[in-house]
C-alpha cells in the first residue's frame, strides 16, 4: 500500500509596491501558484494598484515610507496563512523557484529559505560582478523570523531550521533592481538618509583613503573586473554607496545641519537688510504680500524664544520642500500630457493604416470576384470545353503540342496574309545583302539574323580589330578602397 501524499501548506504571497506600474504585473504573474496573494502598496500615484488588482487577492494601501524595510515591520499581520513568501515589487520568481517552492510546501525541510537573487544593474546581469552569488531570506514559516526597519538589515532569525539553495541549481529571483545610474544614486540618497541603516565600515577621519579601499574591495569581490568592463563599472558603482553613506556619517558625527545653518543666515540677511538698506529702499511694488512682522520685531521674537528659532527653520524648511514637491509634480503632470498627446497621435495614425488596408482587403476581395467569374465563363465556354482533348494530349506528348502550335501559327498566317509578307521582307533583306561591297580587311561581316524582321539599323557593319585600344574613366570621390578594386579589376 503506497503511502499517502502529504497535504500541502497553504502559502500567502505578498508584494510590497510603490510606483512599479511597468512591472508589477510580472512581478505578480509568478505568485498565481500561491494560495493568497496580497500587494501591499505604499501609496502609488501610477497604475500599479490599478495593474496589481487584476492579480492579486487584496490591495492594501498603506503610508508611504522612503524604504521596504520600513513597511515590512507589518507586513505579516496581513498574511493569512502560515507560510509567507515575499517579494519587492522589482523582484521576480524564476519559473523553476515557483515549482520548487510549491514541491517543498508538501514537506518543508527547514523553517527558512535563502533564495538566490540574480541582481540586474544597469540592466543587465553578470556572473562575474561582484553580486554574484547573492541570497536572501523570502519564504518562511510564520514565527521564524522577524522584521526591524534597519535598512540592509530588517530580519531577524528565530530558527536555524534554514535551507540555503545552492546558486547552481537554476533556482532563483530576477532583481530587475536598478535600470541606469541615475535610479542607483537616487535609492542611495535615500537609503543612506534613515538614521536605523547598516552603515558602510570604516572609521577615522581619513576620507579618501576610505575611498580607495572601497574601490579596491568591490574590485576584489569581482571575478573578470577587466578596466572597462561591465565588472568594474558595478563595482565602482557600488563604491559610491558607501562613500555617500560615510560622507552622511562624517555630517552626523560633526552635528552638520545646513538647513537649519541656512535659516540662522538668511535671518541675520534679513537683519542686515533693514539695518543698512532701509536709506536707499525703493517703494514696494503694488500688490506684493507684505510680511507679517517687521524683520526687527521677528528678530527680537526669536531672541527670546530660541524654540521659536527651530520651528521658524523647520517651516520654512517644509515650505521649501512642499514647493520642489509642487514642481516635480507639474513636470510630471506636463510629462505626462505630452505622453499621452503623442499616444493619442500615433493611435490615429495605426487607425489611419488600418481604415486603408481595410479598404485594399474590399478592392482586392472585388477583383478576386472579378477574376473568379472570368475563369467560371472560360470554363463554361463552348471552345474550352472543345479543345480540352487536345490540351490533355499535348500535356501527354509534348512533341505533338509544340508541332500544333506551329501547325496552327503557320494557317494563321496563311489566313491574314502575313505569310507572304515575311518572305517578301526576307527577298528583300537578301537583296539589299548581295548589292552591300565587300568587307576591309579587319571588318567582320554580318551575321544572318533569324526570325522575325529586325530594324535597318542592324545591318550596318562596324569595324573590329583583334587588338583594340579602350580609354575608361572612372569617376572618383574619397572612397579609396572602392577606387583601388575598381582600378584592379580594369
Amino acid at each position: 500500500m503506497q503511502p499517502k501524499p502529504r497535504r500541502r501548506h497553504k502559502l500567502s504571497a505578498i508584494v510590497v509596491s510603490y510606483n512599479r506600474e511597468e512591472m508589477i504585473g510580472t512581478v505578480l504573474r509568478g505568485l498565481q501558484f500561491a494560495d493568497e496573494v496580497i500587494l501591499l502598496d505604499k501609496s502609488s500615484t501610477d497604475r500599479t494598484v490599478e495593474i496589481g488588482g487584476v492579480f492579486a487577492d487584496r490591495v492594501v494601501r498603506v503610508p508611504w515610507s522612503p524604504t521596504v524595510e520600513e513597511t515590512r515591520v507589518s507586513m505579516e499581520s496581513y498574511c493569512t496563512h502560515d507560510w509567507v513568501l515575499f517579494l519587492d515589487d522589482d523582484e521576480c520568481l524564476s519559473p523553476e523557484a515557483a515549482l520548487f517552492i510549491d514541491k517543498e510546501l508538501h514537506e518543508p525541510r527547514a523553517d527558512l529559505y535563502r533564495l538566490p537573487l540574480r541582481h540586474y544593474i544597469m540592466a543587465q546581469h553578470d556572473e562575474d560582478a561582484y553580486y554574484w552569488p547573492e541570497s536572501h531570506i523570502r519564504l518562511f514559516r510564520k514565527g521564524a523570523l522577524r522584521f526591524v526597519p534597519t535598512v540592509h538589515g530588517g530580519i531577524e532569525e528565530l530558527s536555524e531550521r534554514r535551507y540555503d539553495i545552492p546558486s547552481d541549481a537554476g533556482i532563483a529571483i530576477h532583481h530587475l533592481s536598478h535600470a541606469d545610474v541615475h535610479q542607483w544614486i537616487d535609492k542611495t540618497n535615500r537609503y543612506t538618509s534613515r538614521p536605523e541603516r547598516v552603515r558602510a565600515l570604516g572609521e577615522g577621519a581619513d576620507l579618501a583613503h576610505f575611498a580607495h579601499h572601497s574601490i579596491d574591495r568591490w574590485l576584489k569581490a569581482s571575478r573578470n573586473a577587466t578596466p572597462g568592463s561591465y565588472s568594474e563599472a558595478v563595482a565602482v558603482l557600488r563604491s559610491t554607496y558607501d562613500l555617500i553613506d560615510r560622507l552622511k556619517s562624517w555630517e552626523e558625527a560633526r552635528g552638520v545641519d545646513g538647513r537649519a545653518r541656512f535659516a540662522e543666515l538668511c535671518q541675520a540677511l534679513d537683519l542686515a537688510y533693514e539695518t543698512h538698506l532701509t536709506p536707499i529702499r525703493r517703494p514696494r511694488v503694488a500688490g506684493a504680500i507684505a510680511p507679517s512682522a517687521p524683520p526687527k520685531a521677528l528678530a527680537a521674537t526669536e531672541a527670546a524664544d530660541p524654540m521659536l528659532v527651530r520651528a521658524n527653520a523647520s517651516l520654512v524648511s517644509m515650505l521649501r520642500q512642499t514647493q520642489e514637491a509642487g514642481d516635480a509634480l507639474r513636470k510630471t503632470h506636463e510629462r505626462l500630457q505630452a505622453e499621452v498627446e503623442q499616444q493619442r497621435a500615433e493611435v490615429a495614425r495605426l487607425q489611419a493604416e488600418v481604415e486603408q488596408q481595410r479598404a485594399n482587403h474590399v478592392l482586392l476581395q472585388l477583383f478576386a470576384m472579378d477574376l473568379t467569374a472570368q475563369l467560371k465563363q472560360i470554363n463554361l465556354s463552348t471552345s474550352w470545353r472543345m479543345t480540352g482533348p487536345l490540351r490533355l494530349l499535348g500535356r501527354q506528348i509534348p512533341f505533338v503540342a509544340r508541332n500544333g502550335r506551329r501547325t496552327l501559327r503557320l494557317a494563321f498566317w496563311i489566313v491574314t496574309g502575313r505569310l507572304r509578307q515575311r518572305l517578301e521582307d526576307r527577298r528583300k533583306r537578301r537583296e539589299s545583302q548581295a548589292t552591300l561591297p565587300a568587307p576591309a580587311e579587319g571588318m567582320v561581316p554580318p551575321q544572318p539574323s533569324t526570325g522575325q524582321s529586325q530594324p535597318q539599323a542592324e545591318t550596318i557593319h562596324l569595324p573590329v580589330s583583334a587588338t583594340p585600344r579602350v580609354t575608361v574613366i572612372v569617376p572618383a570621390y574619397g572612397g579609396v578602397d572602392y577606387t583601388l578594386r575598381c582600378l584592379a579589376s580594369i
